[in-house]
This record gives C-alpha cells, sequence and structure tokens, in this order.
C-alpha cells in the first residue's frame, strides 16, 4: 500500500464528472505531480486528499488509516495556493510561525524552527519584512515554509508557480525539489504546465477527464506516451496518420516508412506514428545524410520559429506539415520560406499508437 492511497474514487458536480473511479498510490517522500488541461480533476483530487470535500464513491488512505473518518486537521496535510494567501499584516517570521502558535508550540521551539526553515527557503534576511516587501518568488517561497512548519505528513502544491514570471518560475522548481528533498515530505504538486512537471517530479499523473491517462517518471511519460492524449498533451509531436503493410513497413502520404523495431500489427492496420520535432532532421536538396536514404522525403519549406537554442522549421510534405527541431545555426537560418529541403524521419525514436 502506499502512503496515499485513493481507491476507485469518483466525484460529480451535478452532471459534470470530475473524477471518473480514480485509482491512485503515492510512496512515502515522493513528489508526485498531477498534469493536464484544465477541467481534467487535477485539483478535485487535491481537495478530496485534504479533506475539503468528499467523494461521492471510494476510499481514500493516508499512512494506512482511512482519511474518510479523519478531521482536516487529523489529516495533518500543508498546502501552498497559487495565491500564497499570506496574512499582509504579519511579518514573514509571523507567517511561517503561525501554525506553530496556533498549536500553541513553546517560543523557543517556534524560534528554532522559523529559522531553520527560513534559512532552508534562502530569505532568513526577510523575517521582519511584510508580504507588500517582498517578491512575489519571494512570497512563494514563504507560503512553502509556513506549510512545512507545521511538519505535515502531506504537503498538496496547487498550481505553486502559475502566477509568477518565467524566469523565476524556472529557479523556484529547483528549490521546490530541493526542499522537497530536504524535508522528505510525502508530496502531490498540481500544474497544466508540462515542462514543470518533467522537471520537479520522481513520477507524473497525467489526468483526462478524471481518469488517469498514463503514471510514470518523467522520462517514461515523455518518451514513451501510451496514447495519442498524452502524446499531445506532453511536448510538442508530430502526428502521421498511417496504414501498417507490413510488421516493418508503413504507408504514409503514399511512401513507405520503415520502422526500426518491428510493431507486430496485422496489414491495414490503422496507427498513428508518434515522433518528436527533434528527430526529425533537415537536410538541402543534393545533400545525402549518413545514415542513408531510406525514411527520407521531400518537402517544402512553410515556416520557421526562432526558439534560442533551437530552430523549429515547418515543412510540408505532400499535405502534411510536419515539424523539425535543429540546433540554431547559419545553415537553418538560411533556410527560405518556400525553399526545398529533405526531410529524414529517425524512426528507431518513433512510437507507434494503435
Amino acid at each position: 500500500m502506499g502512503y496515499i492511497e485513493l481507491r476507485n474514487v469518483s466525484k460529480r458536480f451535478g452532471k459534470v464528472v470530475a473524477l471518473d473511479n480514480l485509482n491512485l498510490s503515492v510512496e512515502k517522500g515522493e513528489l508526485l505531480t498531477l498534469l493536464g488541461p484544465s477541467g481534467c480533476g487535477k485539483t478535485t483530487t487535491l481537495r478530496l486528499i485534504a479533506g475539503f470535500m468528499k467523494p461521492d464513491s471510494g476510499e481514500i488512505y493516508i499512512d494506512g488509516k482511512n482519511a474518510l473518518s479523519m478531521s482536516i486537521k487529523e489529516r495533518k496535510i500543508g498546502i501552498v495556493f497559487q495565491n500564497y494567501a499570506l496574512f499582509p499584516n504579519l511579518s514573514v517570521f509571523e507567517n511561517v510561525a503561525f501554525g506553530l502558535r496556533a498549536r500553541g508550540e513553546s517560543e523557543r521551539k517556534i524560534r528554532d524552527k522559523v529559522q531553520q526553515l527560513l534559512e532552508m527557503i534562502g530569505i532568513a534576511d526577510k523575517a521582519s519584512s511584510l508580504p507588500s516587501e517582498l517578491s512575489g518568488g519571494q512570497q512563494q517561497r514563504v507560503a512553502l515554509a509556513r506549510a512545512l512548519a507545521i511538519e505535515p505528513k502531506v504537503l498538496l502544491l496547487d498550481e505553486p508557480l502559475s502566477a509568477l514570471d518565467a524566469k523565476v518560475r524556472n529557479m523556484l522548481r529547483f528549490e521546490i525539489k530541493r526542499i522537497q528533498r530536504e524535508s522528505g515530505v510525502t508530496t502531490i504538486y498540481v500544474t497544466h504546465d508540462q515542462e514543470e512537471a518533467l522537471s520537479i517530479s520522481d513520477r507524473v499523473a497525467v489526468m483526462n477527464k478524471g481518469r488517469i491517462e498514463q503514471l510514470g517518471a518523467p522520462a517514461e511519460i515523455y518518451l514513451n506516451p501510451s496514447t495519442k492524449f498524452v502524446a499531445d498533451f506532453v511536448g510538442v509531436n508530430n502526428f502521421l496518420e498511417a496504414v501498417t503493410w507490413n510488421g516493418e513497413t508503413l504507408l504514409w502520404e503514399g511512401y513507405q516508412l520503415k520502422l526500426k523495431t518491428p510493431v507486430g500489427l496485422t496489414p491495414n492496420s490503422k496507427v498513428t506514428v508518434v515522433i518528436r520535432p527533434e528527430d526529425v532532421l533537415l537536410f538541402k536538396l543534393g545533400e545525402i545524410p549518413e545514415e542513408g536514404e531510406e525514411n527520407l522525403f521531400r518537402g517544402r519549406v512553410s515556416g520557421k520559429i526562432f526558439l534560442g537554442p533551437i530552430t523549429r522549421v515547418a515543412v510540408k510534405v505532400k499535405e502534411k506539415v510536419i515539424l523539425s527541431d535543429s540546433i540554431s545555426s547559419e545553415k537553418i537560418f538560411s533556410l527560405a520560406e518556400g525553399e526545398e529541403v529533405m526531410v529524414k524521419i529517425d524512426t528507431s525514436k518513433a512510437k507507434v499508437i494503435t
């Protein structure tokens, strides 16, 4: 049994099914992220675990105990919301100390614990400051320290970085992961940001329409999506609708697309080939790839986007637009819209979904 267990949990709001027979197990000390679009059931799952609402059916366990028979206080859960919810009239120190004071802890324990947490989150010098005197990133750190101060069994983070700018979000991802490792608290993190989920999680649960589409390590989710929804939601992909010709060759747009690993499907089966843009290589006309001419198709540049380290090029092959990511270089910059190029698809990294 996991440290947190949801068994066949369902929740409706009128005619809307928020959770549909959900099963989830979170290990002790793990950082698991619930990832998915708005309305997929992420926050509902979090609120059920916290005790803010009850499921229509199913069971929830925390540390082997039936959570549905426990009060919110008995669940010993720390929560960090998107809007921080800091007390504006209290200093950073007093915000972090609030839960400890409510428990009646001694002043010495409060002082030592708050100081330890402020040092952990890197703002010990802001102890006497008010929330209004802090940046958004600093306020989020205070909210995290306040949640950890009560030494929760479980930490729930609901879109904690969504209100921050990109640079601060990137920095705080590292900080949240470090703090979670140091504290060892079992953590469930909710986000719709795929990059955020992949960068901080031990495991990721991709949710869709109240169910978990795929649960696994970040690399597994990214490299081996089990459904078209997961492949489409996590990262950027090309989707090639093809028909099997034999176990090793597919027919796509009238071309033969040869696979490195046979799929073992019967002929004339409809499949979707999922290929990341970084696995689509571009060549000028007349260039011969070292890997040979297999899976090499002629196309025409239809667009180009500079993304810093990489440049994303859209190439139209017959009626299908394929995206290719290449390291930004003069060769890629020189490609003009409308120019004919050769597209080589590396099928060794392709995912075939039936």
